[in-house]
């Protein structure tokens, strides 16, 4: 069997999954943002939902099963939760309201759930950081017993940050956010070696365990399916040929950047939903499977993507606390800021997500950063 175990804090992978893991990395190292990159068609993914839907129904019972032998004792509810891009997830529930989370691959899927891996890694990598993560149990990737991967794992108390901003403006406390602040400069005093998308393979080692992206360079990592995605959004109409060029050549700038970047750990998807407080503090970060080894600016700006332009000073005040930013920091930032709302745009348009009703249309973030960008004279 292919588990982890918090119990025993090692990995037990057989020669088979090894294999899976290396052609996994292969595949990976041409990925810029996995859901704008995913090798899966437009109209498969678009079913998706309904997939997961059915399977949440189909498994429910044996994931009561599985839970049943793992607790050893049985749960009086597994609820099926509808959260997720290309995971099931359901709420195990024992008597005393003791809760946890079980999630699962896509039975269908043909790769391994790899990604399930990062978590039972970062737990042990941010506690030397106090950073708030949650715990996790067991993780089986090897389909013996179940159809499915699987890892389970405490319950996430509190509730979501985007729960505690005003409907229209995005309100937030900016206590909260210069906390969140302070908690992901935390996050990047993690070193790493390499660029982009961590290499889950580096992760397994029992001697350095130290997270190591699957790229060269910084410069690689960032130019990585840029023209794709210029000509996706071009094909969609939300910029034009003027803007491509103009675009492509304010990132003619990474190179003097890269340069100087020291990699570190990031997170790679920083929005609210990842993020859980109790309304005073935030309690815990979640959902680690797209973290990268970067820059740290380019954490905060996919932040940034999430949100309102005014919330960055809060954050600021508490990042600076623990980190100090680059003299160049405002540049980074926006074209780390215009690199990512373009895969972002990719990302919305394959998997055909409306905009949300009464705000403007969320491609126009690459139409703000271009203006930004050559407000400071970069494009």
């Amino acid at each position: 069997m292919t588990i982890y175990n918090n119990n025993k804090n090692n990995w037990s992978l057989s020669e088979i999954i090894l294999r899976e893991l290396e052609e996994f990395s292969l595949r990976r190292q041409i990925v810029f943002y996995p859901k704008a990159d995913i090798q899966i068609s437009k109209d498969e993914l678009i079913t998706i939902p309904l997939l997961k839907e059915r399977e949440a129904a189909l498994y429910q019972q044996i994931v009561m099963e599985l839970c049943s032998i793992f607790f050893r004792r049985t749960p009086i509810a597994v609820l099926p939760l509808k959260k997720g891009t290309f995971h099931l997830l359901y709420k195990i529930v024992f008597t005393n309201n003791e809760c946890y989370i079980v999630r699962t691959s896509i039975s269908r899927s043909p790769n391994r759930a790899f990604e399930f891996l990062v978590d039972g890694w970062i737990v042990e990598v941010l506690k030397q950081e106090e950073v708030p993560t949650v715990p996790v149990y067991c993780i089986d990737l090897s389909r013996t017993v179940y159809p499915f991967d699987y890892e389970i794992m405490a319950e996430v108390l509190g509730t979501e940050l985007s729960a505690f901003e005003h409907k229209d403006s995005q309100y937030i406390d900016p206590c909260l956010l210069s906390e969140l602040g302070q908690i992901v400069a935390q996050i990047h005093n993690v070193e790493a070696t390499g660029f982009g998308l961590l290499d889950i393979r580096s992760i397994l080692s029992k001697q350095n365990p130290q997270g190591k992206g699957l790229l060269q360079t910084w410069e690689e990592y960032i130019h990585l399916n840029l023209e794709t995605h210029l000509q996706t959004c071009i094909n969609i109409g939300v910029i034009n040929q003027e803007e491509h060029k103009i675009i492509a050549k304010a990132f003619d700038s990474v190179y003097r950047i890269s340069r100087d970047v020291r990699s570190c750990l990031l997170h790679g998807d920083l929005g609210h939903h990842n993020i859980f407080s109790d309304g005073q503090h935030i309690i815990a970060i979640i959902d680690w499977e797209d973290c990268l080894c970067g820059d740290p600016v380019f954490d905060i700006a996919f932040w940034g993507t999430f949100n309102r332009d005014y919330m960055l000073d809060s954050f600021l005040k508490g990042y600076r606390t623990i980190r100090q930013l680059p003299g160049d920091f405002e540049l980074r930032y926006w074209l780390y800021y215009l690199r990512i709302a373009l895969s972002k745009t990719v990302h919305r348009y394959r998997f055909d997500y409306p905009d949300r009703p009464g705000r403007p249309p969320a491609s126009l973030r690459i139409q703000k950063a271009v203006e930004k960008l050559r407000s400071l004279g970069c494009c």
